[in-house]
């Protein structure tokens, strides 16, 4: 047996030997051991309290007070925003912490913590807050466009309205927004640069490069403006980078050049058999608007198949096959665009849509559904009663709705005409058309609405009032 004893040997042995629960010697040494683990639990608080990760309440107050960063009190407005993925888009779509989604009166709310679309998640529900305490609430879909374009993102939207918390930040908003502030504080870095300038309103994109032509100090920023032409976003551009810069580093900044990119759409498919005017109308102008998001959310240098851009349109249900290539800088015919260094696109509008074709051609198409409702006073004729004057009108309307490829008022007043019996008050008669939602109204003078090959008119109600 082998036993190691740290005592001095020029010092005689203590007398206190037993070490039994409850004896003197092993309650000094308990309470001794005990004193210490919470000393030292003690310093391990103090320890974690200067650290965002580990810093709570108070502490965490005070080390993000460093960056200028305060707890949101109880009256700031939160809620929440769903993030849904633009169609086409492949991989993990990231939504920064404090990005800015607004109404359209200009109300700001911003995410309170990182989100991440992981591949094949469609939308992503994300926590906001107001801007500041004199943000005010806003209802179910205001919120519903973000200050810059995000990448992947099609679409944003409250589904329910912003309330008052009952109380005020807590500390993993609070940590999420300060990691978010460290982007902007660490000066002269790439990261500084990036998130300090794409950040502003105005900015679609940048572009940073070190040590341009070989200049060691110097960095260089191509900024992508959506209005070149607007001075408070050059001065606020000018005012970030002058901020974020280091004493003795250069940093040159100059709004990106644009190069025209016209969208040449060779073949477009649509399914089903047919789709009426209206319809085909919607369809062209989504599509220009997807394509030309996607053209302008590309930063300096960046690249844009021509797939991946016609994927943007396939997510579209009424879209079965599209075809296009590009024309870049006057060069036709080509099957991407690639962004030279410092440039970025302006998409040439309007983009010229073919005639479609359709995957069921020959086939009938579904019908659609057109509702019509005949309103306005009447004046009767002998004895005859506003429920006969109704019948005959209901009955006449029907008879000309039948066989009408145009609704006119006109027409429509003299196939219900029945002198002998009543006389309509046309000055005050209203044709009321309602499809999918949408209403349209005929009445005297007005231009003749065409019926489109896939609507069925329908007449469901005749509402007349007795003005003799």
């Amino acid at each position: 047996m082998l036993r190691v004893s740290y005592w001095p040997r020029d010092v005689p042995p203590v007398p206190l030997t037993d070490l039994g629960v409850g004896s003197v010697t092993r309650t000094l040494l308990e309470t001794l051991a005990r004193e210490l683990a919470d000393a030292e639990a003690q310093l391990q608080v103090v320890y974690d309290s200067a650290f965002v990760d580990t810093a709570e309440g108070r502490s965490l107050d005070r080390v993000v007070g460093l960056l200028g960063i305060e707890r949101r009190p109880a009256d700031v407005p939160v809620g929440s925003v769903r993030f849904t993925r633009r169609a086409g888009t492949a991989g993990l779509v990231t939504i920064p912490v404090g990005t800015a989604v607004l109404t359209a009166k200009g109300v700001r709310y911003l995410t309170t913590r990182e989100a991440t679309l992981q591949a094949g998640e469609s939308s992503a529900e994300v926590a906001v807050a107001g801007e500041g305490r004199t943000t005010p609430l806003v209802g179910a879909g205001e919120l519903d466009r973000p200050a810059l374009a995000l990448a992947g993102v099609e679409r944003v939207g409250n589904e329910a309205p912003t309330f008052q918390p009952a109380g005020p930040e807590d500390d993993t908003a609070l940590r999420a927004r300060a990691r978010r502030a460290f982007h902007g504080v660490g000066l002269g870095t790439l990261d500084a640069l990036v998130h300090g300038v794409r950040g502003l309103d105005g900015v679609t994109g940048v572009q940073v490069t070190e040590f341009p032509d070989g200049r060691a100090g110097t960095v260089s920023l191509d900024v992508a403006l959506r209005d070149p032409g607007d001075a408070d976003a050059v001065t606020l551009v000018q005012t970030t980078v002058d901020r974020l810069r280091p004493a003795g580093v250069q940093v040159l900044w100059q709004a990106a050049s644009r190069v025209d990119v016209v969208v040449d759409v060779r073949r477009l498919v649509l399914t089903g058999a047919g789709r009426p005017v209206a319809e085909l109308d919607e369809i062209r102008s989504g599509l220009t608007a997807r394509l030309t998001a996607a053209l302008t959310d590309l930063p300096p240098g960046g690249r844009l198949a021509a797939p991946r851009a016609a994927a943007l349109a396939l997510a579209v249900d009424r879209i079965a096959d599209l075809e296009l290539l590009f024309t870049v800088d006057g060069r036709a015919g080509l099957a991407e665009v690639a962004l030279p260094v410092g440039r970025a696109a302006r998409a040439v509008t309007p983009i010229a849509v073919p005639p479609p074709e359709f995957t069921d051609a020959g086939a009938p198409g579904p019908q659609v559904r057109l509702q019509v409702r005949v309103i306005g006073p009447v004046q009767l004729v002998g004895a005859a009663t506003l429920a006969a004057a109704t019948d005959a009108v209901r009955t006449r309307a029907q008879a000309w709705l039948a066989g009408a490829p145009v609704l006119d008022f006109t027409e429509f007043a003299a196939a219900v005409r029945d002198d002998a019996a009543y006389a309509l008050v046309l000055e005050d008669v209203v044709v009321v058309l309602e499809r999918d939602g949408r209403f349209e109204q005929l009445v005297l003078g007005s231009a003749p609405r065409p019926v489109d090959a896939l609507e069925r008119p329908e007449l469901v109600g005749v509402e007349l009032e007795d003005r003799t």
